[in-house]
């Protein structure tokens, strides 16, 4: 019922706090006399060895990981994946003064790629941010350990549920408990990633009903991704959705 509410929710990489621009960096296109060393087989030893690397460290059970420092650990994943992602792209990000220690947020970003939500938790290491991820995402045991560092709030299919309604009202109950304890809340208003470069919500009520119930302490950020669409990550001429652990091996 509310004008820019509704514009809000419709249109949330048009109404921007922040920017944030993903673009391919040309590394891997340079060639040199002796060895690329940019090429796609030794990059993907590289992501092998990375990954390797990662999947040792986290395999240690959910008890394990909350007793250790949990924020030192989550800030060295997101310094890990900032590593890797700056290597292949150049990423440029404006508006970080928007964030203010002292407020709340309600992040709101469009989704180009499946790898948007890694590059912004890579950028954003020094903020605690809680977010909303997909259930099929806890199916992963590396995953579901690197999320739980994270406080993530699992996200059920609603479609394949007969208790959508329930979880639906469930889920809305934890984002704003979440916010009115002061922990910085992300999720996608539409819920998946775009299927033609533009972002659609369709008939998904979350984030209306999150906003229409919002306390008071809470500041809404909409992040705008652009760059992405038409790359691996994206659903650009493909049929599915790609895969982050095989996309991160290419």
């Amino acid at each position: 019922q509310d004008p820019q509410l509704r514009r809000l929710l419709l249109y949330p990489a048009e109404l921007l706090d922040h920017h944030l621009s993903v673009q391919s960096n040309d590394f891997f296109c340079r060639k040199t006399n002796s060895i690329n060393l940019y090429s796609p087989e030794i990059s993907s030893l590289f992501y092998y060895f990375c990954i390797s690397f990662l999947v040792k460290k986290m395999n240690e059970s959910a008890e394990e990981i909350q007793k250790k420092d949990r924020p030192n650990r989550r800030r060295a994943i997101c310094l890990f994946f900032k590593t890797i992602l700056h290597w292949r792209y150049n990423i440029k990000i404006s508006g970080l003064e928007t964030f203010d220690e002292d407020k709340t947020f309600l992040i709101f970003p469009n989704h180009q790629a499946v790898i948007d939500p890694i590059i912004l938790f890579s950028e954003f290491y020094n903020q605690k941010i809680q977010p909303l991820v997909d259930e099929v995402y806890f199916k992963n045991p590396i995953f579901r350990k690197i999320l739980a560092l994270f406080d993530a709030i699992c996200v059920p299919d609603l479609g394949k549920n007969r208790k959508g309604v329930e979880q639906a009202r469930q889920l809305q109950n934890l984002t704003l408990q979440s916010l009115r304890d002061g922990k910085n809340v992300l999720f996608y208003p539409s819920g998946h990633i775009t299927l033609n470069g533009k972002e659609s919500i369709g008939n998904r009520q979350l984030a209306y009903n999150v906003c229409r119930n919002l306390p008071e302490n809470v500041t809404i950020v909409c992040i705008k991704t652009t760059g992405l669409w038409g790359s691996i990550w994206s659903r650009y001429k493909k049929k599915k959705t790609p895969s982050i652990p095989l996309t991160l091996l290419k």
